[in-house]
């Protein structure tokens, strides 16, 4: 009995200390080198979405004037006439303001 649970003992398969150190130890730096990335990836990320959200309300102001024939005088005309959601000005990043009087264009502007 001792001799054949020392066989089953022997014959156990798994994994030693210093095999799982190893993949520990690939998998923390492959972690170091991946992380800056992301980074990069979301502030890029954060651009394109504030881009395509000054491009949206612009298109939202045309699509004012060419309903009521005059230009909305606050970017909370187009909230109170339903042309965009006041979701969608709070998830830019940055303020949106009008930044020509004449043609009513809207851009985004650091606080």
């Amino acid at each position: 009995m001792f001799k054949k649970l020392c066989n089953f003992i022997k014959n156990e398969k798994g994994f030693t200390l210093i095999e799982m150190l190893i993949v520990m130890s690939i998998i923390a730096v492959l972690l170091i080198l991946i992380t800056p990335k992301l980074a990069d990836h979301q502030e890029n990320i954060t651009k394109k979405s504030d881009e395509a959200i000054v491009g949206f309300v612009n298109t939202q102001i045309q699509a004012y004037y060419l309903d009521t024939g005059t230009f909305p005088t606050t970017i909370n005309a187009l909230v109170t006439d339903n042309y965009i959601d006041e979701d969608l000005i709070s998830s830019a990043s940055k303020a949106i303001i009008f930044t020509d009087e004449s043609n009513k264009k809207v851009a985004l502007v650091s606080e």
